[in-house]
């Protein structure tokens, strides 16, 4: 992440943002993992997946693992797409790029209702269209669907702060995310105990605010 101390923006808003979009991706991640015992927000364990499979010939597992790799590939190019060279302010584009992202959750509840394998493919496409989204937000190149390299920075941040006694506020932003995404698979543990599939309305509903609202904070015209 682009260290700025002065940052065109306001830190607040970033922070809500960004716990928001973790928690949202911990919350979806869990209940993939509860319905189909596998993983659609970060990549990571679905190439080991992919790998074991091949290995042992799992034409089955193989393929539920191909579509999850390529449907986040195809919704971080849809984000491409919406965004293109975008990436150091916003416009309205953010706002439908977090529409498209409702109704894909919105089709995936439907489908988890009714436990088909497709769920698989909506959702993973949903988490590489937000994860693309927000990674472009103002150019700091922030994720929010997994936290591997996260963790890795908040490492890199504690040796510093040891070093040189200094904890910017980044680093308490990574905190932030790796928090929100183990509170929204918590979330999302009790969630699907409750409703199950249908559990996947709930951060699609919750995405069209924050549309809205991506449209009244950010003035930037569109070019």
């Amino acid at each position: 992440m682009p260290i700025n101390a002065h940052p065109p923006y306001k830190i607040s808003n970033l922070m809500i943002l960004a716990s928001f979009m973790a928690a949202m991706a911990g919350y979806i991640n869990t209940i993939l993992l509860i319905e189909f015992g596998f993983p659609v927000s970060q990549m990571t364990g679905v190439m080991s997946i992919l790998s074991e499979s091949s290995f042992y010939a799992n034409a089955e597992l193989s393929l539920k693992a191909l579509i999850v790799l390529f449907g986040f590939i195809g919704g971080a190019f849809l984000s491409g797409m919406l965004i293109g060279d975008r990436q150091h302010r916003q416009d309205k584009r953010f706002a439908l790029g977090m529409t498209i992202l409702s109704l894909l959750l919105l089709i995936s509840a439907v489908l988890a209702i009714l436990i088909h394998p497709l769920t698989l493919l909506t959702t993973s496409i949903a988490c590489g269209l937000q994860n693309a989204l927000i990674a472009n937000y103002r150019g700091l190149q922030m994720r929010t669907t997994h936290v591997t390299g996260i963790v890795t920075d908040i490492g890199v941040y504690l040796a510093k702060l040891l070093r040189h006694k200094t904890w910017p506020w980044q680093a308490w932003l990574l905190v932030l995310i790796v928090l929100s995404f183990l509170i929204g698979g918590l979330f999302g543990i009790q969630a699907f105990k409750w409703l199950e599939g249908a559990s996947l309305f709930i951060p699609a509903l919750a995405c069209l605010p924050l549309a809205v609202a991506w449209l009244r904070l950010e003035k930037a015209p569109a070019a």
